[in-house]
């Protein structure tokens, strides 16, 4: 059925009136399939109507101030006044809401088409609405919403609590209100029932009697037929008795106009006045005066809207308390909860965040939202197989390519790289433009060894956002896998000229927005060109100086990366007055204390010979042996802790020995601790203090075992560590070690970030070098066997700092070592750590020393590439801790700060740089 009436001239307005849970929406959806416009920024669909609302975000707003000047909530079933009635009829009031009405109709184009404005609170503001109509030119007709009085009730408690009595009186007000106020209007009432039941008949009827043009029922069939769902329809009000309410004249009054609306509109005015005008002398008697009847108080919703206007309006803090207060009320209202974890998780509060998801998906399981957000702040604590166990609860209810991203997003971050990739290929089946599941995806190919189908997608990521620095370096890093050490070289230059471009407007407006991104591109930058200048240095120490002159094209892009860093320094220095900075550390070769420490030739790196000491094995011997080097420990606690994550390794038991070795302590409370243990934990104290080095060392010579587990006293690990990380060496004699991924606990035991959120999938780490210029192995996540040991030698103690990671490179060249990506190990970050009694220029120093001696190990050919990504991975942590870190003192960071732009500049775009540091220290 197509409308005859013509809209050539003057375009029309249809206002959807009706009570809150009547079948409003559904009503404006079909009249939008039908050929009317539906303004695009409506309310979002949630668990409570998850096919949409309908309802324009401009017409809400603006109909919730017009109540709020009269005191009226929308729950509220007070009636208006005679004077509350015509103050809302103002001029102000008619040119907001004309307002509205010209956007909406500018926003449909040329093309005319009715204009569908739905909202409830309609009901009590349509004379408004009409007036607006009318000063725009606009010809309006009205549809009112019927839908049974018990049914709503039922629907407002299931939605709100609110009480069946409550319910009742706020239906009959709507109704009133919506007849009274339309009156005069082109208008026509449908049944909620009859259009589910039969639509096609029913808006037929309903087009005709309010005489609106421009609509095509028959355009509508095949979209209708899908959307209308006889779930829709929740109750049958003929099949529940309410005769327990009381107040009988009140409910002969409801089921009066309930009775009247099964009718036409056109002659009900007399039946309506009188019924007004009894309802209007009631609730004078009941609550004289303007002022609202509150009630409204009594329903936990409102309590939950009172919260969001203070979120809105920046008082998290009192918004928690609000919802809480609501929660209290109806504990079992699964939308509050979700309400209470956005809020703590805009107050930082993830872990009752974590819990507030979760109670809401205990409440309803089927709203995709309650799950994505307990998926998220499961992902942001660290259980990813929780978060990815949600997730895809949430992708099965809706596959939406966002959210099969972040479920993809979780199983990487599980480990579970297969079905990660499998997630961001179905996203972006969906949505091809789609650059961070591009990047996501090549992440995953690029740990499942897929290196040509990764640069595929950083490729198509570089078409959808741009090539960025970020982009460039992620090639150059697949490029070093794939070892194809001069392109990947290639790819770094061009990310460190990238950088600069990226820099031009450090200093402008448009910087201060994101001033810790531009920081961090600062120091990739600065820390990309210094790891590139002292690659070409190291490897002239390995090469004669004959060798060196294919590298006079690289060396050549290298320089005119550093010029635009400089100049680019020149513009920001020219803009900002800062101190000047101290001046650049002489490079004197032969001081390596306060030079550059390698010198003009590379220090032997000191062998221990282990199999000089004494050999403990024989047939006896467990297969593993768990040693923990002590010296002076402060807390028993962690020294009981780090003992009984051992002791409850499932299935190890007798095969696994565990020595405490004491390095000549004075305090005796390793011993007391270890003397409260089965005699499996022994305790070995040193005759002499040996040292850090030497202690470790000492752990080696003592283990009987087959594979040695050094660990601290003030780490732990987790369950399944030792099946995780032995069992691949017994399977394959081959392997020499085996690693996992660790997690950083504080003092308390309390953290959650690990060594390497996105490392490589679980098996040989392949190829070592670039792999262990990214992974910075920690003590509780290593098993060695104790052969290997012997073969390639101990702790090296010309290495203080780095002796452990100088070590792990050794054993890495010698044969295979093992990764597994669960992080099932925690090293615990502290300040009466071992390693905190060296100076940051200390372990600046040794660290260089390790850089150098690894570089050592690897091939010729890739020497410089291997230098260049652990160098550069090694300044841009040193360069972001002289700048932005509250672990290092003020003094400690401008020595590391002199120290790593000494060597590479002259003294005058030192002081450039080091203006610039200054500068980014103040952001």
């Amino acid at each position: 059925m197509i409308s005859t009436k013509t809209t050539e001239t003057q375009p029309t307005v249809v206002f959807v009136l009706g009570m809150h849970r009547s079948g409003t929406s559904a009503l404006a959806k079909v009249l939008g399939y039908a050929g009317g416009h539906i303004p695009a920024q409506v309310l979002p669909p949630n668990q409570d109507n998850p096919r949409g609302y309908w309802e324009p975000k401009s017409v809400v707003e603006l109909n919730n101030r017009l109540l709020q000047q009269v005191d009226r909530h929308w729950s509220d079933p007070k009636p208006l006044t005679n004077e509350q009635h015509n103050s809302l009829v103002s001029r102000p009031n008619i040119n907001a809401a004309a307002a509205v009405l010209k956007s909406e109709i500018d926003a449909m184009g040329p093309c005319k088409r009715p204009l569908i404005l739905k909202d409830p609170r309609l009901c009590r503001l349509i004379m408004v609405w009409r007036e607006a109509a009318k000063k725009c030119d606009l010809e309006s007709q009205c549809i009112i919403a019927y839908r049974s009085p018990f049914d709503v009730a039922e629907s407002l408690f299931a939605r709100d609590r609110m009480k069946l009595l409550s319910s009742l009186e706020l239906w009959l007000t709507y109704t009133l209100e919506a007849e009274r106020n339309s009156r005069g209007m082109s208008r026509t009432i449908v049944s909620f029932k009859e259009l589910m039941a039969d639509w096609h008949t029913t808006l037929s009827k309903a087009i005709d009697t309010a005489e609106i043009a421009g609509l095509d029922l028959d355009l509508a069939t095949s979209q209708v037929t899908s959307f209308l769902d006889q779930k829709l329809i929740t109750s049958d009000a003929a099949e529940k008795p309410h005769s327990t309410i009381g107040q009988p004249e009140f409910m002969a009054a409801v089921e009066d106009v309930a009775q009247t609306l099964q009718g036409s509109l056109r002659d009900l005015a007399d039946t309506f006045e009188e019924i007004w005008g009894w309802w209007k002398t009631h609730w004078q008697k009941r609550s004289p005066g303007q002022a609202g009847s509150g009630t409204t108080h009594l329903l936990p919703s409102w309590h939950v809207e009172e919260g969001m206007r203070q979120l809105a309006s920046g008082s998290p803090t009192e918004a928690r308390g609000k919802v809480e207060h609501a929660i209290s009320m109806a504990p079992d209202i699964a939308r509050f909860h979700f309400i209470l974890g956005n809020i703590n998780s805009r107050l930082k509060d993830f872990e009752q965040a974590t819990e507030n998801y979760r109670h809401a998906v205990e409440l309803d399981a089927s709203v995709s939202r309650f799950l994505i957000a307990f998926g998220g702040t499961l992902q942001r604590q660290g259980d990813y197989a929780g978060a990815a166990k949600a997730l895809k609860q949430a992708v099965s209810l809706d596959p939406t390519a966002e959210n099969l991203h972040q479920y993809g997003q979780a199983l990487r971050q599980a480990g579970q790289l297969n079905d990660a990739a499998k997630a961001f290929t179905r996203a972006l089946q969906q949505k091809t433009k789609f650059e961070e599941c591009h990047l996501a995806l090549a992440d995953v190919l690029e740990r499942l060894s897929s290196w040509d189908a990764a640069l595929e997608h950083l490729a198509q990521a570089s078409q959808i956002g741009g090539e960025t620095a970020d982009h460039l370096d992620r090639q150059a890093r697949i490029y070093a896998l794939m070892e194809r050490p001069q392109k990947a070289s290639q790819f770094f230059l061009q990310a460190a000229e990238q950088r600069h471009l990226s820099l031009r407007g450090w200093h402008s407006k448009k910087h201060n927005k994101k001033p810790r991104q531009e920081r961090q591109r600062l120091l990739k930058m600065t820390a990309r060109l210094a790891a590139q200048h002292w690659a070409e240095n190291l490897q002239s120490l390995f090469e004669p100086a004959t060798k060196k002159t294919p590298a006079v094209q690289n060396e050549s892009t290298l320089q005119i990366a550093r010029r635009h860093l400089l100049k680019f320094m020149d513009r920001f220095t020219r803009r900002h007055s800062l101190q000047t900075p101290e001046p650049p550390l002489e490079r004197n070769r032969n001081e390596t204390s306060t030079a550059w420490p390698l010198g003009d030739q590379l220090t032997q790196r000191s062998h221990v010979t282990l199999t000089q000491l004494k050999e403990n094995n024989n047939d006896s011997s467990p297969l593993l042996s768990v040693m923990i080097p002590v010296y002076e420990i402060k807390d028993a606690k962690w020294l009981e802790e780090c003992l009984e994550s051992v002791l409850h390794q499932e299935g190890w038991g007798e095969r696994v020995e565990i020595v405490v070795i004491d390095d000549g302590s004075v305090n005796d409370l390793a011993r007391s601790v270890v003397a409260s243990y089965p005699s499996r934990v022994r305790y070995i104290c040193n005759p002499k203090n040996l040292g850090l080095v030497g202690n470790h060392n000492n752990c080696i010579a003592h283990a009987r075992g087959e594979f040695v587990h050094i660990l601290h006293q003030d780490d732990l690990i987790q369950p399944g560590f030792y099946d995780a990380v032995i069992k691949p060496m017994q399977e394959d004699p081959s392997i020499v070690a085996a690693f996992c991924a660790t997690r950083y606990i504080n003092a308390q035991g309390v953290g959650g970030s690990k060594s390497l959120a996105e490392g490589p999938q679980r098996g040989v780490l392949a190829p070592w070098p670039v792999r262990l210029s990214e992974i910075r192995i920690q003590f509780p996540s290593i098993v060695v066997r104790r052969s290997t040991y012997s073969s390639v030698g101990g702790f090296s103690p010309g290495r203080l700092f780095s002796f452990d990671w100088d070590l792990w490179n050794h054993i890495a060249a010698f044969g295979p070592i093992w990764y597994e990506p669960r992080p099932l190990a925690c090293y615990r970050v502290h300040s009466g750590s071992a390693t905190y009694s060296f100076s940051a220029l200390e372990r600046v120093h040794d660290a260089m020393h390790t850089v150098a001696d690894m570089v050592r190990l690897v091939p010729a050919a890739n020497r410089k590439l291997i230098g260049e990504m652990a160098m550069y991975k090694f300044f841009h942590r040193y360069l972001s801790l002289a700048t932005e870190s509250s672990i290092l003192s003020a003094k400690e960071q401008s020595e590391i700060q002199r120290f790593l732009l000494s060597g590479w500049t002259d003294t005058g775009r030192y002081a450039d740089i080091a203006t610039l540091m200054a500068k980014i220290k103040q952001t």
